[in-house]
């Protein structure tokens, strides 16, 4: 059995994720509706959708490049501000599951 130090995200911090992701990648993306969201506290990120969505397009549609992508993403004044306090495994496990959606 494996100890909470080494376990897999749980179920909060997975759907935290889930949230800001579909929020940042989908809803005001490509959607004309917003998807349900699991955190009564989920607040919509102030990121740029005309620079994610550059992002986007010049890394993983125009090269397929999603690992530039994401450090490119990181690098965005939100993200630096969400991931300031998280230790190290905290980030890894954010950057594994923003690349699921990215490869969406």
């Amino acid at each position: 059995m494996q100890s909470m130090n080494t376990a897999t995200m749980d179920f909060e911090v997975l759907s935290r994720y889930d949230d800001l992701f579909t929020d940042i990648f989908l809803d005001s993306l490509f959607l004309w509706f917003d998807t349900i969201k699991m955190n009564v506290d989920h607040r919509r990120p102030r990121v740029s959708v005309k620079k994610i969505l550059s992002i986007i397009q010049k890394n993983i549609l125009d090269s397929g490049r999603v690992m530039d992508a994401v450090n490119e993403l990181l690098e965005l004044d939100y993200f630096k501000h969400y991931l300031a306090l998280k230790n190290q495994k905290q980030v890894q496990e954010f950057i594994q599951h923003m690349k699921r959606y990215l490869y969406m």
